[in-house]
């Protein structure tokens, strides 16, 4: 069992949290028989499909089973202070042109001690549309199924997807077991019909 969101940001930080955990943590606890995880994808998707159109209310955000008033009200003033503070324009979305954009947005696993392994979600006009910690390993080992990296591809609506794990040891030079892997989950992107862009090791 993976660790929780509370439980991932305390060990790696921020960027661990896929936007999903991040919703969870804003609404705190689901229902019987409906995990906050549960109700936080439910939720996510529900101010993903409004992106970038215009706002959810929160009163929209109770539709969906488990969100009570004051949970609505918590995450959409969440919303809100990131919009003012970062704003939420479409036309801001990174293009991702080369690998050093790449190694620009996780320059923070650099810092890490055990391999992390980050998928990057692109569109079809390379921006960024998404970004997951979906791996945190050893200090040199960190196990992946293609599925956890075509998951969120496919919930996103990704045509494209970069791998990105770190080497703790600072050689950057692909291992046998790297190679596989990249060979293997760029045959399971080609039959469901996501590219694998990239692998990068930092």
């Amino acid at each position: 069992m993976g660790l929780l969101p509370r439980e991932k940001l305390l060990e790696s930080g921020l960027d661990s949290l896929s936007d999903e955990e991040l919703v969870a943590l804003v609404i705190g606890s689901g229902i019987e028989g409906k995990g906050f995880l549960l109700v936080a994808r439910e939720v996510f998707r529900l101010l993903y499909r409004r992106i970038p159109s215009g706002n959810v209310s929160w009163q929209e955000l109770t539709k969906v089973k488990g969100v009570g008033d004051i949970k609505a009200i918590k995450v959409v003033c969440a919303v809100e202070l990131g919009r003012r503070i970062f704003g939420s324009d479409i036309e801001s979305r990174l293009i991702i042109k080369s690998r050093d954009d790449v190694v620009r947005e996780v320059a923070y696993l650099r810092r890490r001690k055990q391999e992390h392994v980050v998928v990057l979600l692109l569109n079809a006009r390379n921006e960024l549309v998404g970004k997951n910690t979906i791996a945190i390993g050893s200090v040199n080992k960190a196990l992946v199924q293609p599925r956890e990296v075509f998951r969120y591809a496919i919930e996103k609506g990704a045509v494209g997807v970069i791998i990105v794990h770190n080497h703790p040891s600072g050689d950057t030079d692909p291992s046998l077991a790297d190679k596989k892997f990249t060979t293997r989950i760029k045959k399971a992107g080609e039959i469901i019909g996501i590219e694998l862009v990239d692998h990068v090791i930092v």
